[in-house]
């Protein structure tokens, strides 16, 4: 392609990436998507090096909150990223490489090219505000009142518990959220291009024995989740045994917050994958075993 020989090339790759995600929705011919993938594909087998930004693009369309807003995107970015998978791997490893290590040294985490809860909030009432073109006004000054009341009701919910919209047992605002987000965005990427982590799951490897108990419960959780996930999805076990095996360490691990993460995994993966089921019960058996050592060791210090 004559585009990788201009000087100006990775801007303009960028561009293209971005215009055809921006565009493809769900109205759009399926043959316009096909087109689109086959063009995408062929910029990144001739490009030397994937630009930053464009892996930027392709990661921010597997957020959980992008795939429920723009689904014709994500699949077209998990077409991409099937097809161009070995020349990816590098570059995905790369983003959460940086987007983990600048999070944990209490940077933003980020590397910009994701989608912002404000700027799905604003994009979606673009949307909506475009839908209420076609109604009378009194209808539609009526939605408007009704997404601002709700965007602002977001807002304090979201103060209110730190910045994070997690809740229950799955609290994580004890860390940045450009973390948690990223490990959010690595399990979706497990079930849809699962491949593409083939780097970086020995990164969430090196969590498990980090120093710090409230990572080494985000990484159990991330792992335990992508363990759990249907055969088909990754097979996370049986593709990464030593990754396997320190998680199932997380059982001996002596914050307890981090052994409890773990149980919340057990039954799930029990159920989808019951080959499993050894390395499960002697996991369940230390982590009865911890409930009932901690409390004695407390009452005879």
């Amino acid at each position: 392609m004559l585009v990788c020989d201009l000087d100006a090339a990775d801007d303009l790759i960028e561009r293209v990436f971005r215009e055809a995600f921006d565009t493809i929705s769900t109205s759009s011919p399926k043959n316009v998507e096909l087109a689109l993938c086959d063009i995408l594909l062929a910029l990144l087998e001739e490009v030397p090096n994937v630009p930053t930004p464009v892996t930027d693009i392709l990661t921010a369309q597997f957020l959980p909150r992008a795939i429920k807003q723009r689904p014709a995107a994500h699949r077209l970015a998990t077409e991409v990223c099937r097809g161009a998978t070995d020349k990816l791997q590098r570059y995905v490893s790369q983003y959460f490489g940086e987007t983990i290590v600048s999070a944990m040294n209490g940077g933003a985490g980020g590397r910009g090219g994701g989608m912002s809860s404000d700027d799905d909030d604003m994009d979606q009432d673009d949307e909506d505000d475009d839908d209420d073109d076609d109604e009378d006004g009194a209808a539609a000054n009526k939605k408007r009142r009704a997404r601002k009341a709700k965007s602002k009701a977001k807002g304090k919910l979201k103060e209110s518990n730190g910045g994070s919209s997690r809740a229950g047992g799955d609290k994580d605002d004890d860390l940045p959220s450009a973390l948690v987000e990223a490990h959010d965005l690595i399990r979706s990427l497990n079930r849809h291009v699962p491949a593409l982590l083939l780097n970086v799951i020995p990164q969430l490897a090196e969590e498990l024995t980090t120093s710090s108990p409230v990572y080494r419960r985000l990484a159990t959780g991330a792992l335990g989740a992508m363990f759990g996930e249907p055969v088909g999805r990754g097979d996370l076990a049986k593709a990464f045994p030593a990754v396997w095996k320190e998680w199932l360490r997380r059982s001996k691990d002596v914050d307890a917050t981090v052994r409890a993460r773990m149980c919340g995994s057990l039954r799930r993966i029990w159920r989808e994958h019951p080959e499993l089921g050894n390395d499960l019960t002697r996991a369940s058996l230390s982590l009865t075993l911890s409930r009932l050592v901690v409390p004695f060791e407390r009452r005879t210090r």
